[in-house]
C-alpha cells in the first residue's frame, strides 16, 4: 500500500508513494472530486498535513542523535536528548523560511517566495520534514501535482546496515495510512506549527523519559487500533501496540538504547559507533 524509496544517507530520506492501487480504489470510492489528479493532491497533502503535526512519534521512537561531536561548531546539550537532528539546533533552515501546506498553490507560492526573497537559494535548499514532490522538479510539481512525499526527519538506525530496518518500515507506513485516515482541522498552518512545538519538545526530551506527549501518544495508537479492525490488518494492531509498549517504556527507543550503551560516555560511544559501522551484517 505504501512504497518506499531510500535516498539518504546522512540520514534516511525516503520517497513515499501511495500504491497506485489504493489510490485509485480510494478515488472511486468517493464522489468529491471528478478530476484523479485533484484527488490525488488532496490525498497527499492530507497525509503531509498530519505527518506534520504527529511526526513527534516518529522521533520519540526513532530519534537517535542525543549527542553532537565536540568538533562540530554545535553547542551541546547539557545532558542526553533525543534526537538533537530533529530539534531546532538541527537539519533545518534559518528562521524565517516559512512554508505553507494548506494547498498545492500555497505550497508553490510560499516555497517560490523564500527563493525570490533570498531566503533560499534554491527550492531544493528547503530543508522541510515532508517535501511535495514530482519527479520533473518543482515546476512539474506545481503545473502536473504531486507524484509522491519525500520524507526527511528520520535519523539513522545504527544497529541496521541500511540505517534502517524493516520493523521501522512497517511502522512508519502504518503511521503514514493513519494520517491519511485522521481528519485535519480547517486551520492547517495553526495545526502543523503546534506539531513543529510538539516535535521540538520531544526530540530535546531525555532518552528515558516518559514523553509530555504521553495522552496524544496513546490516542494515536488507539485510532490505529480502530484502523486496523477496521480493515482487518493484524500487522496493523501489533504495530499499535508496539508504540504503545514503547510509550510507556522508553527503553524500547533508539536513543535510549544508545545510551544504555555507551552511558553518556564519548569514548564508548565512538567505540560502539566504530564496531557498528565495521560489523558486516548485524541486526537491529
Amino acid at each position: 500500500t505504501v512504497v518506499y524509496q531510500i535516498i539518504g544517507s546522512k540520514s534516511k530520506i525516503l520517497n513515499s508513494f501511495l500504491a497506485a492501487s489504493l489510490m485509485m480504489g480510494l478515488y472511486q470510492a468517493q464522489t468529491d472530486s471528478r478530476d484523479f489528479t485533484t484527488f490525488q493532491n488532496r490525498c497527499y497533502l492530507h497525509i503531509a498535513q498530519n505527518y506534520l503535526h504527529y511526526r513527534w512519534l516518529l522521533t520519540y521512537l526513532y530519534g537517535c542523535s542525543p549527542r553532537c561531536w565536540p568538533q562540530s561548531g554545535l553547542t551541546p546539550p547539557a545532558q542526553p536528548v533525543r534526537s538533537l537532528r530533529n530539534s531546532s539546533s538541527g537539519y533545518t533552515n534559518r528562521p524565517g523560511v516559512t512554508v505553507s501546506y494548506a494547498s498545492l498553490n500555497d505550497y508553490c507560492q510560499t516555497l517560490q517566495a523564500a527563493v525570490d526573497n533570498g531566503k533560499l537559494s534554491a527550492t531544493k535548499e528547503f530543508y522541510g520534514q515532508v517535501r511535495l514532490r514530482h519527479a520533473g522538479g518543482h515546476s512539474q510539481l506545481c503545473q502536473d501535482g504531486i507524484q509522491y512525499l519525500e520524507l526527511r526527519n528520520l535519523d539513522l538506525n545504527p544497529w541496521a546496515g541500511a540505517g534502517i530496518d524493516l520493523s521501522q518500515l512497517t511502522c512508519l507506513t502504518w503511521f503514514v495510512l493513519l494520517m491519511l485516515w485522521l481528519p485535519v482541522p480547517a486551520s492547517t498552518d495553526n495545526w502543523i506549527q503546534a506539531g513543529q512545538h510538539a516535535n521540538e519538545q520531544v526530540a530535546i526530551e531525555t532518552p528515558m523519559q516518559v514523553t509530555r506527549q504521553l495522552t496524544e501518544g496513546e490516542q494515536l495508537a488507539d485510532a490505529l487500533q480502530t484502523m486496523a479492525t477496521s480493515l482487518h490488518q493484524p500487522h496493523a494492531l501489533q504495530v499499535a501496540q508496539h508504540i504503545l509498549t514503547s510509550l510507556h517504556d522508553p527503553a524500547n527507543t533508539l536513543a535510549a538504547r544508545w545510551e544504555q550503551q555507551t552511558n553518556d560516555s564519548l569514548e564508548r560511544a565512538t567505540q560502539l559507533a566504530l564496531q557498528l559501522a565495521t560489523t558486516p551484517h548485524f541486526n537491529a
